[in-house]
């Protein structure tokens, strides 16, 4: 993606060329401590992704506008991708984004670097930026580790500007650089290459997974009205013969037929809760907690469940958990112990495969353990269960026209 950058400064030209960088490194470090000298600066990028879904190659073109204030405030405004025009904003507090084509927007708490941002927006909600690594304190530390290899590639003209190309490698990203050769060591462009099924990002810089993640805590009111109307109908037949001696000497036969009904409205309500928590890049813990009760006069129950999950994002469309859930229901809340309270414990393990961005296979096994208080005891049953079958999500969000301010961020 070519750069504009506003921080180059005019020198007059030399008869000679510069000497050439001793290492991909070096000129590496040289351009990180001179975007890290900046304490404010802006720049202009023209993106050109390639995403590849099977056998298919989709290009997707946007434009982006950069202003960073050291040490906690980025404002950018995007233009063109899948979503169209959109801005962000860290202000040192919380990270905004806002798309006004989709009349949507996000705000999440951040810590109050830009460094720790981009670590968090990086690893707990797996939204980095394309260029984020040019934003950090130290550009070096964030684009060169120990298990990265780079070397020098030669010298490039890039839109009349005489370039320095370096070239690196690692096991999940290959990147390149080119930095202007005369006056200020700026970034002029940066090509970022993902490699395997399961890299970091697609083209156009977002999750390549389609698997949602959320983050943050919720509080709430449930209110149900659950209407039930059953029925149930049961036809058996018995024949038997006695034979002696190869001769049938008595046979008979019965049939039996019955049919039960039941219908029952109950109207409940209650407080629920949820945590959910991504720990670092690959792990989600998801929390849910309800308890309800009936509000009626003869709807005296109460109702009580809570689930605690575990996820590993294996790879970009794999994933497997581990869950348990624990639920109880009290007949007559107002008499204490009384006959047909219940409650149950299970666990279990599962994988999905997101075979398309909305189609997922999944699979679980599940024990369940179930207790009942009847009139001679407690009775307990214990079982195993599996399944097998086949999700399809027909949105990520839900279109509500006029529902959400869109509401412009605007770069200071």
């Amino acid at each position: 993606m070519p750069l504009a950058g506003a921080l180059a400064l005019a020198l007059a030209p030399s008869a000679c060329s510069p000497p050439r960088p001793q290492s991909a490194e070096a000129l590496v470090k040289r351009m990180s401590d001179r975007l890290s000298a900046a304490q404010s600066f802006s720049f202009n990028t023209q993106e050109t992704h390639q995403q590849r879904r099977g056998g298919t190659v989709r290009e997707i073109s946007r434009s982006r506008a950069f202003l960073v204030r050291r040490p906690g405030s980025l404002s950018f405004r995007s233009t063109g991708g899948p979503l169209g025009g959109g801005s962000g904003t860290y202000d040192g507090q919380r990270f905004t984004l806002v798309w006004p084509d989709q009349k949507a927007y996000a705000r999440v708490r951040m810590p109050a670097t830009l460094d720790a941002a981009l670590d968090r927006m990086a690893e707990h909600f797996n939204t980095p930026l394309p260029v984020g690594d040019l934003l950090y304190s130290s550009a070096y530390d964030a684009l060169v580790s120990p298990h990265s290899s780079g070397r020098y590639a030669g010298r490039e003209t890039l839109n009349g500007t005489q370039c320095d190309h370096v070239a690196f490698t690692h096991a999940r990203v290959d990147w390149e650089l080119w930095v202007a050769v005369r006056g200020e060591p700026l970034p002029c462009r940066i090509r970022i290459t993902t490699k395997g099924a399961s890299g970091p990002l697609t083209s156009d810089g977002v999750p390549a997974s389609p698997i949602s993640r959320q983050s943050g805590g919720f509080v709430g009111a449930s209110v149900q009205a659950i209407s039930r109307n059953q029925i149930e109908r049961n036809d058996g037949g018995v024949s038997f013969e006695t034979i002696q001696n190869g001769v049938v000497i008595n046979s008979s036969s019965s049939t039996s037929s019955n049919r039960l009904t039941d219908t029952s409205d109950q109207v409940r309500a209650g407080p629920v809760a949820e945590l959910h928590l991504p720990i670092g890049p690959p792990w989600q813990l998801d929390g849910s907690g309800v308890v309800l009760l009936g509000l009626r006069k003869q709807d005296s129950d109460l109702l009580g469940g809570a689930r605690l999950s575990l996820t590993w994002l294996a790879a970009d469309r794999w994933t497997a958990n581990g869950f348990t859930q624990y639920s109880w229901f009290d007949e007559n809340r107002n008499n204490g112990a009384t006959t047909g309270d219940n409650w149950q414990f299970a666990a279990g393990l599962g994988a999905s495969w997101y075979f398309e961005d909305h189609t997922a296979f999944q699979v679980a096994g599940t024990e369940n353990q179930f207790w009942s208080r009847q009139d001679n005891g407690t009775h307990f049953a214990r079982g195993l269960s599996a399944t097998v079958g086949i999700t399809y999500r027909f949105s990520g969000w839900f279109a509500t026209p006029g529902f959400f301010p869109a509401t412009a961020a605007r770069l200071p």
